[in-house]
């Protein structure tokens, strides 16, 4: 007996049903029959009945999952989970700010699913100059944000009623219309990049950090030209000879068109992924969920 098997039964007693349990633990129908039918044959008793009610347990069905269940949860705990959250159904909303939506969730989301199948991650996007409201008005209890670095400091000063908790550094990259000769380079500095037309995207006239600020921190008198409308703001990268800053997680970007992506040379320059909250107050059990999640996705790549 395997411990999928154990799960492929829970997920059957829950929906009672083969398709929809199927459905769920994104296997066919046919490999889940099949599962099922091995399991009975080892263990030498019936253990599903399917009726006009659906796919239901038999009294011996009941007993193994049972037992089955506290195993299950054992090994999880012994893992370095959480039994309560071994398995989690239903909608989990994850609160981010878009950039988050881009570098993030796509890798994370893959893995959630594959141990999470009853279960469903909500992308809520929020802006940085909704985050503090948000948190105060109590909309949402954290909130998954980037923090840019300059030289050890924090671009974003967070009031002494808020706590930021940090979970993983990123490095940025020039995001460069391949039409500009610098795009052949292997890396590029903050310096270079100020000799080029630099474009970044503002969504809001109030905002808790802006790349705009980096590229100030290096020439005060240099023109930025800020777009408010993400759309344009694309076009204009892949259509002109421009330039930008992004971060990356694991250096995958969206693949756009005329769009190339060079490593900041500038070691004193990067990223810190990680969520905000209010200072000392709880995440509630969901959102401890996905954070815990989070950080065990964060710890292995």
């Amino acid at each position: 007996m395997r411990t999928d098997q154990l799960e492929y039964l829970e997920e059957i007693a829950r929906v009672n049903s083969m398709n929809k349990a199927s459905k769920n633990l994104c296997i066919s129908v046919q490999a889940l029959s099949a599962s099922m039918k091995n399991l009975e044959d080892e263990l030498g008793f019936q253990v599903l009945d399917t009726t006009y009610k659906g796919t239901q347990l038999t009294d011996k069905g009941e007993i193994l999952l049972d037992a089955g269940l506290r195993f299950l949860d054992t090994i999880y705990e012994l893992q370095g989970g959480c039994p309560e959250r071994r398995v989690i159904r239903g909608t989990l909303p994850i609160y981010c700010v878009p950039g988050v939506i881009d570098v993030v969730l796509p890798d994370f989301m893959m893995q959630f699913q594959k141990y999470h199948p009853q279960a469903e991650l909500e992308a809520v996007p929020v802006y940085y100059q909704n985050v503090l409201g948000g948190l105060l008005d109590g909309d949402f209890d954290y909130t998954f944000v980037f923090a840019p670095m300059v030289n050890d400091e924090s671009l974003i000063n967070w009031e002494e009623r808020f706590e930021f908790v940090p979970l993983k550094r990123l490095d940025f990259y020039c995001e460069i219309n391949n039409k500009l000769p610098v795009a052949a380079q292997k890396t590029i500095s903050i310096k270079t990049m100020l000799d080029y037309e630099i474009v970044t995207w503002e969504p809001s006239e109030y905002h808790l950090f802006s790349s705009k600020e980096i590229f100030l921190r290096f020439n005060a008198e240099k023109e930025i030209r800020t777009v408010k409308h993400y759309k344009l703001f694309e076009k204009m990268l892949s259509e002109r000879p421009v330039l930008t800053l992004t971060a990356s997680l694991k250096n995958i970007f969206a693949d756009k068109k005329n769009i190339m992506y060079i490593p900041l040379s500038d070691k004193n320059i990067w990223a810190v992924f990680g969520y905000v909250k209010l200072n000392q107050e709880k995440l509630c059990q969901q959102s401890q969920w996905v954070v815990e999640m989070m950080k065990e996705f964060l710890d292995v790549i």
